[in-house]
């Protein structure tokens, strides 16, 4: 994709790791980042402050998405609701 006559001018990847390696494959392409080519990562890892160019990255709630199954338990099985606090005392036996 690269060597085409037209290579990309923007790439979304799906983590920050593919996005590390393409800024490496354009540099080997001659292709200049972010002259040439814009590229985003997904993860938003400490790395991207590590490498330079900096890497853009879109962050992942990870809290939220490991929290939101709970909360839909607590609600849906017990009656409970944590409202936008992720602080909540629980029972060690819910049934």
């Amino acid at each position: 994709m690269l060597h085409e006559k037209n290579p990309p001018t923007a790439v979304f990847t799906e983590t920050d790791r593919l996005a590390i390696d393409l800024i490496g494959a354009c540099a080997d392409a001659g292709l200049r980042v972010p002259q040439d080519v814009s590229i985003v990562g997904y993860d938003s890892t400490g790395i991207c402050e590590l490498i330079r160019p900096r890497l853009t990255s879109a962050a992942q709630p990870h809290r939220e998405i490991r929290l939101e199954p709970f909360r839909e338990t607590l609600i849906e099985r017990h009656g409970l609701d944590l409202g936008e606090t992720d602080d909540a005392i629980v029972s060690d036996h819910l049934r």
